[in-house]
């Protein structure tokens, strides 16, 4: 891990771009995160895992499953810059009964718990609610996002898509990127080849790992 000077800012940055940034509270919110490394395909877990807990990705990126006592489920992935719930997710829609999350690759990741975060906030006013607010957002958005690719008629088409809205998904390892999109490794390498000859000269790459 690198000095909490970055990690700070990192979390800094993103709180001001959304309006979540509570000055007069981050100094005393800071100091009760944790910071931690997961490496690939390790269980994205904290101490007292029972705690739900507001994540940060610094670095690497990490693959989720949401179930809702419906039966359905979706997927989800977090790339640098972005943040999730680990655990506790019943807290912005009743209808989830579970959420997991695993490193796809070797990640960075601040964490707090929730509960203290809000209760930390709650004497600036309506700061609780827009922090709830925002992940609710962040929530629906990525339930839209999943769907819309789901929706897509053809890999070739989702990875169209990524290309232009999310290119960062295809620089991490496509085994999880795969089974996001509910399809084989080779089927989602032979959809990004067909991509990169039509769009791309043949002779150079997207420096897509394998």
């Amino acid at each position: 891990m690198k000095s909490d000077f970055k990690y700070k800012m990192d979390i800094f940055k993103y709180a001001v771009e959304h309006g979540l940034f509570f000055k007069d509270v981050f100094g005393e919110i800071y100091p009760n995160t944790i910071k931690a490394v997961f490496k690939k395909g390790e269980a994205v877990r904290f101490p007292s895992s029972n705690s739900p807990r507001l994540a940060f990705l610094h670095n690497g990126a990490v693959y989720g499953k949401i179930s809702l006592k419906s039966g359905v489920s979706y997927k989800v992935i977090k790339v640098p810059k972005s943040i999730f719930l680990v655990r506790g997710g019943e807290i912005l829609n009743p209808e989830i009964s579970s959420m997991t999350w695993e490193a796809t690759i070797t990640s960075e990741v601040t964490a707090i718990p929730i509960q203290y975060l809000l209760e930390a906030v709650d004497r600036i006013e309506e700061a609780p609610q827009k922090l709830l607010a925002h992940l609710r957002k962040v929530m629906s958005q990525d339930l839209e996002l999943y769907m819309c690719l789901k929706n897509l008629t053809s890999t070739y088409d989702q990875i169209d898509f990524l290309v232009d809205k999310h290119p960062e998904w295809l620089r991490h390892t496509l085994k999880y990127l795969a089974s996001y999109l509910n399809v084989s490794q080779n089927g989602l390498t032979n959809a990004i080849k067909k991509w990169e000859n039509s769009n791309l000269d043949a002779k150079s790459g997207l420096g897509l790992p394998t």
